[in-house]
């Protein structure tokens, strides 16, 4: 057990979140995931302050941060208020790494209980819809028709699209090299069709007055970032009359989750095209349209048929 008395007794809530943020960079955590244990610490923070409790990790106690946790439930949602436990489980969990407190304030304290629902997906006719609204000899047109295909046939995190190089992608091969989750490389696959809009895009590239940028994606300005494709696929939807606040590049991952499984597809080989690393959470994406395939298997498969 730690020795208080070796402590720095003025060891503030700033002081440790700054070294946290050390360590966690020196890990190659990933900048999304450390953003968002940032908001989690500095809420937390700032409704100590206004309850008038304790800041010092030294003084944090059980009871103030499940009123925090409490809080966000109420204000946010269980799903907010998981994503802000599992941040600070990780800070309290390493201070007591650290030898700087003898028990983290989220010990036994279990995270929100959270309604298990699918996440949503497209329809065949709402991605049809986006590839229509994508239809041009334009620049963009090409670009965005080939992001569209992209994600829907391989279920790439946005974050791993934009991670794409020139050198790293083979449109002959099918293959494109990303830098997926937890800062791990791997290969996409793609199909014929996405390989022919990836190279309807490569031939306008090479006029693009940043031809010579290592990254794959580019717009007017710059290479693509993630809110930059994200605005690109609403802009397509609203085009082609979709609800444009619903289509996101993350909603293309569960699509092609579904179709995946839909088409009979085993699971070891999507968790390994998805880059998923939990089995749970690689079945949460393929569940939202789970009772209709079900229903599907059993008019193939139907035991009193077979009487």
């Amino acid at each position: 057990m730690a020795n208080a008395a070796h402590r720095p007794p003025s060891l503030s809530f700033e002081r440790a979140w700054e070294d946290f943020v050390v360590h966690r960079r020196a890990e190659n955590m990933s900048p999304r995931t450390l953003a968002a244990y940032r908001v989690a610490a500095h809420q937390l923070l700032d409704f100590l302050t206004a309850a008038g409790l304790p800041t010092g990790p030294l003084e944090i106690t059980r009871q103030g941060v499940q009123e925090y946790i409490t809080h966000v439930v109420l204000t946010r949602s269980a799903a907010t208020a998981s994503t802000r436990y599992w941040g600070l489980r990780a800070f309290f969990n390493w201070l007591v790494d650290e030898g700087e407190i003898d028990h983290s304030p989220l010990e036994r304290v279990r995270p929100p209980r959270q309604e298990e629902r699918p996440p949503d997906v497209l329809s065949d006719e709402e991605v049809l819809a986006l590839l229509h609204a994508a239809e041009g000899r334009s620049f963009e047109d090409r670009r965005d028709a080939a992001i569209i295909r992209l994600l829907f046939d391989t279920g790439a995190r946005v974050g791993e699209l934009v991670s794409m190089t020139m050198e790293g992608v083979s449109v002959a091969d099918g293959t494109a090299r990303v830098m997926g989750k937890g800062r791990r490389e791997r290969d996409l696959a793609f199909g014929m069709k996405t390989a022919k809009d990836l190279a309807r895009y490569l031939r306008l590239r090479e006029g693009h007055r940043l031809a010579e940028a290592p990254q794959f994606w580019l717009g007017w300005h710059g290479p693509l970032t993630e809110s930059g494709v994200a605005q690109a696929l609403k802009a397509r939807a609203e085009r082609a009359g979709l609800d444009a606040a619903t289509v996101h590049p993350h909603i293309l991952r569960h699509t092609f989750a579904d179709r995946w499984k839909a088409a009979g597809g085993s699971e070891e080989d999507l968790m390994s095209l998805g880059g998923w690393r939990s089995p749970t959470a690689m079945r949460r994406y393929g569940s939202s349209l789970a009772a209709a395939r079900a229903r599907e298997a059993h008019h193939r498969l139907s035991p009193g048929d077979r009487l």
